[in-house]
């Protein structure tokens, strides 16, 4: 009975899949269609170029792993320069951003989209996700006319995750785990992780701050030390002060209730001498100290400011002391690095 329902299920679970991946095939391959189409229709391009394209492009569809860049092979028969670009940036070279740059407003949407979704992946190497976000939202609005719009949807996610736009990122992650069931398991997996990992981040505990130290570590990389950067940078030094006083609270708390629990201990045993402790408690409250006031008082003082984040250096320095004495050692280490990065250390 048992194997007959789990045949059952599997069968259904087959059925629902080789329907999803029908989908976006049919999807995949209407975009070729409507390339091909579009190819035939222009005038300014020869019958012997246009078969040249057609029979390139059937032959990468044909094959299931390569199907993805059909349209992207076409282009680069039809426009040369934009080969060129891709091959740039598949080799990594600086100069591929500027050659896709004025490929993105073509007139031509099969262009600028592919093109949108090249530079955008570029940027995102580069973890520039603030450029590189309205391309991949242009990719998604031209998804007909692009074999890349499931990838684009999953870098939106990234990209507005490292702008610190947590909603829309989860959104759009779920999005895309409902709508692209073709994608790249590796993509679905991360996508499926960083909603759980976005899920854990609240407001001024450990996981928030660490997602805003690597924001504005990432654009103080890229020398962008404006009042987004510093605003960001002082909520992350005002969160890490408030965490360190609760910390101290509770050892102190802590503190207290261990020496009531000795003293109380102390004064069950047999001849203890209490007349002796409370002369030793008033020759230590009566005790000198460095202070004409007989307190402790912490001050950080004003320094000279940073060029790059203009922030009051021994603040931060001493922010930073705290937090290694008072945070664990994940965190002592993120915020070692990003010190470096505000610093400008190699």
């Amino acid at each position: 009975m048992l194997n007959k329902i789990f045949t059952q299920t599997l069968a259904i679970a087959l059925m629902v899949a080789v329907s999803s991946f029908a989908v976006a095939d049919n999807a995949n391959d209407k975009a070729i269609e409507s390339f091909l189409a579009h190819v035939d229709k222009m005038d300014s391009v020869s019958a012997e170029k246009k078969a040249e394209i057609k029979a390139a492009v059937k032959e990468m569809a044909a094959d299931p792993y390569s199907k993805v860049d059909a349209i992207t092979e076409g282009l680069g028969i039809l426009y040369p320069e934009y080969k060129k670009a891709v091959e740039a940036s598949l080799d990594e070279d600086a100069e591929a951003n500027k050659q896709f740059q004025p490929l993105v407003d073509s007139d031509d949407d099969f262009l600028a989209a592919d093109s949108a979704f090249y530079l955008a992946r570029s940027l995102m190497n580069a973890e520039d996700f603030e450029n590189a976000l309205p391309l991949l939202e242009k990719v998604t609005k031209l998804s007909d006319k692009s074999m890349h719009g499931n990838s684009a949807m999953y870098f939106t996610g990234v990209a507005q995750a490292g702008l610190l736009k947590n909603k829309e990122a989860m959104a759009t992650f779920q999005k895309f785990l409902a709508k692209a069931e073709d994608a790249p398991e590796r993509l679905r997996v991360s996508a499926w992780r960083q909603i759980k990992q976005l899920e854990t981040i609240k407001k001024g505990q450990l996981p928030d701050i660490h997602q805003r130290m690597v924001f504005a570590a990432n654009r103080l990389k890229k020398e962008k030390s404006g009042d987004i950067t510093q605003g960001q940078q002082k909520e992350i030094l005002k969160m890490l002060a408030k965490l360190i006083k609760e910390q101290e609270k509770k050892e102190c708390s802590n503190c207290k209730s261990n020496c009531k629990n000795s003293q109380q201990q102390q004064a069950q045993k047999p001849g203890s001498n209490q007349g002796k402790s409370a002369s030793a408690g008033k020759s230590s409250k009566g005790g000198s100290s460095n202070n004409p006031n007989g307190t402790v008082r912490r001050e950080f003082d004003n320094g000279p400011a940073s060029p790059w984040s203009r922030l009051r250096e021994r603040t931060r320095d001493a922010a930073n002391t705290a937090v290694k004495e008072k945070l664990p050692a994940k965190y002592r280490d993120l915020v070692e690095k990003y010190n470096t990065k505000v610093r400008g250390d190699k």
